[in-house]
């Protein structure tokens, strides 16, 4: 007579769960030495290096979730952060704690919830969508994650934060295409799909390449400043270079000598706003 209720299958606890969550800032340098500090409000660029050595990059996460780093082959590594030295020193080389190919270097580095959408792309004019756990291998020699063409680098990866956002692609030559991001295939690893189409003798000369891309929400306005001019392009203006995704692109005069881009979106609305 006793009631019977059907329960989950018992699991052992993970570590990372009785552990306390706390603000932490991973600082990367050039040489590829890595340390943790306590607390997001860190001047990272400010701390002490070694001889000879700069600063690289940091990232802000919790002292609970994995940073990922992603070396010029376009393999992937995880590290949790309580195994790191402290920023109070210098920090530790990487190749300690991961095991990379011959000549490989850290590129890029990342901390985000393990669902977050990210946007992998090569200057090949390649790229795919895939998920931050993607990127976590607990493995010392870490995992493939984007397939590089010869010569190919992997560019900065971006955060996903509105699939209905536009990709803007502009390449070493002055060419710019644009279409929703929501047009790439969600992978968890490969070479992806063309963004834009990069001719490959151009590619292999060096003569053009994928140079900036860009996560645009609706009516969002560039700046785009070549030595000491500045060229706006305002959203009616950026309509003109929408097309498909994986085509060669519109040619704009000027627009071979990049120094910086400044992007001005509109405030997006919060998810709790609500009309009255």
């Amino acid at each position: 007579r006793s009631p019977l209720h059907e329960r989950e299958e018992a699991k052992a606890m993970n570590e990372h769960d009785m552990l306390p969550s706390e603000p932490v800032t991973i600082v990367l340098s050039q040489s590829g030495w890595v340390r943790s500090a306590k607390g997001h409000d860190i001047d990272a660029p400010g701390l002490s290096y070694k001889s000879g050595d700069s600063f690289k990059a940091a990232v802000k996460g919790k002292s609970n979730q994995p940073v990922a780093f992603i070396d010029s082959t376009g393999r992937s590594y995880a590290i949790d952060p309580i195994t790191l030295p402290s920023a109070r020193g210098q920090g530790e080389p990487l190749t300690g704690k991961l095991t990379l190919p011959p000549g490989a270097t850290v590129e890029h580095m990342l901390m985000e919830a393990d669902d977050q959408k990210l946007l992998m792309a090569s200057d090949a004019g390649y790229g795919f969508i895939c998920t931050f756990n993607d990127l976590v291998s607990r493995n010392r020699a870490g995992k493939a994650l984007i397939s590089l063409p010869d010569n190919a680098h992997v560019m900065t990866p971006l955060v996903i934060e509105n699939e209905s956002d536009m990709l803007l692609a502009i390449t070493a030559a002055g060419r710019m295409l644009m279409f929703p991001v929501s047009d790439l295939p969600e992978l968890s690893k490969g070479k992806g799909n063309k963004i834009i189409n990069i001719p490959s003798a151009e590619a292999a000369k060096g003569e053009d390449g994928l140079a900036h891309l860009f996560l645009l929400p609706p009516q969002s306005t560039l700046t785009i400043h070549v030595g000491k001019r500045k060229i706006k392009l305002r959203p009616e203006e950026l309509q003109k270079v929408v097309g498909e995704r994986g085509r060669r692109g519109s040619l704009m005069r000027g627009l071979q000598r990049i120094d910086r881009i400044d992007v001005d979106s509109p405030v997006r609305p919060k998810a709790d706003d609500s009309e009255a």
